[in-house]
């Protein structure tokens, strides 16, 4: 069996709004659903160096990593894959002001800024609701410091 770390970013701007991200439907898991943003660990790097350069690599933005909100194990919905996931979830500021979300179609088609009353759009119908569990979680972490 294959294990792989993920680290993903709960990012909020100014209106204390968290971005959502559209899977691609060429994606093998998981395709059409919204999630947060991640991926997996590179041995060479903390979670939080990864996050940063993967996050303004991928999306053009620049973060603040605040704290953990969650973190989960799954596995892969193919049992033939034979892959078991853990993931870390950050709550995340944006730190350019002056930024310009950038997507790669192969692996997002669309993103939101979702406000807390919007989070039901991130249920689905599979074993998996990870993203809908963390947002409320980061919803509330962020209601607290605020």
């Amino acid at each position: 069996m294959e294990q792989k770390i993920t680290a993903c970013a709960y990012i909020y701007n100014e209106n204390n709004e968290i971005l959502v991200l559209r899977r691609s439907s060429e994606k093998e898991l998981f395709p059409w659903l919204w999630e947060i943003l991640g991926w997996h660990l590179e041995y060479w790097e903390t979670l939080e160096e990864w996050l940063k350069r993967e996050i303004k690599e991928e999306l053009n933005l620049e973060i603040e990593i605040w704290e953990i909100v969650h973190v989960f194990t799954y596995v892969h919905p193919n049992k033939e894959k034979k892959k078991h996931y853990v993931e870390v979830d950050f709550l995340c500021k944006i730190s350019n002001p002056d930024f310009e979300i950038k997507l790669n179609p192969k692996d997002h088609i669309e993103y939101k800024w979702l406000q807390e009353k919007d989070i039901d759009i991130t249920k689905n119908d599979t074993e998996y609701n990870g993203t809908y569990d963390a947002l409320k979680k980061a919803f509330k972490k962020l209601n607290k410091s605020n």
